[in-house]
């Protein structure tokens, strides 16, 4: 797989995302979305970064060599009722790791703000939603004999579906 992004199919941008299978709910085609759309960092496409590695959930940084790492992880998804909608805000975590022995905080700042700026390509993950909102970032270093600096980025993606079937967007 080129760069070690275990992505098949077309990204935003360059051909589309890839397609899901029938009856794939609004919420996981909006993960997908996300996920392709972070598959995008690469300084050939340009970015100031090329992420190595791409996962969704949590991926602890000892477990890879490919750093940069990148890695989606949705927290909760709190739903609300109205006529005949249901109102639901993803809440997720792009978490970001670097090499602190070999890159300089200039690198995770500027992986930090490429994640920020990819997500604003599409901030209606292609319809799907009715925005991607940053809503903080956490800085995280690893202390003892690690080598890591790395940050959470904290998005919102609010998305409506119909009340009895979460494969409908309203």
């Amino acid at each position: 797989m080129p760069g070690g992004l275990g992505f098949g199919g077309g990204f935003p941008g360059l051909g589309g995302l890839p397609s899901s299978p029938p009856g794939t709910p609004i919420r996981e085609r909006i993960l997908q979305d996300i996920e392709a759309t972070l598959a995008l960092i690469s300084q050939s496409n340009g970015y100031a970064s090329d992420v190595a590695t791409l996962t969704r959930g949590v991926a602890s940084p000892n477990e890879t060599t490919g750093l940069p790492l990148v890695s989606l992880l949705p927290v909760q998804d709190p739903p609300e009722y109205g006529p005949g909608v249901r109102r639901c805000l993803l809440s997720l975590t792009v978490r970001v790791w670097i090499d602190s022995i070999n890159q300089t905080g200039a690198v995770l700042e500027a992986l930090i703000a490429d994640v920020q700026r990819v997500l604003r390509v599409d901030p209606l993950r292609s319809s799907l939603a009715e925005d991607t909102r940053e809503v903080s970032t956490q800085y995280l270093y690893l202390a003892g004999t690690e080598t890591l600096a790395g940050a959470d980025v904290h998005f919102e993606v609010p998305y409506k579906t119909d009340i009895n079937n979460p494969l409908i967007r309203v």
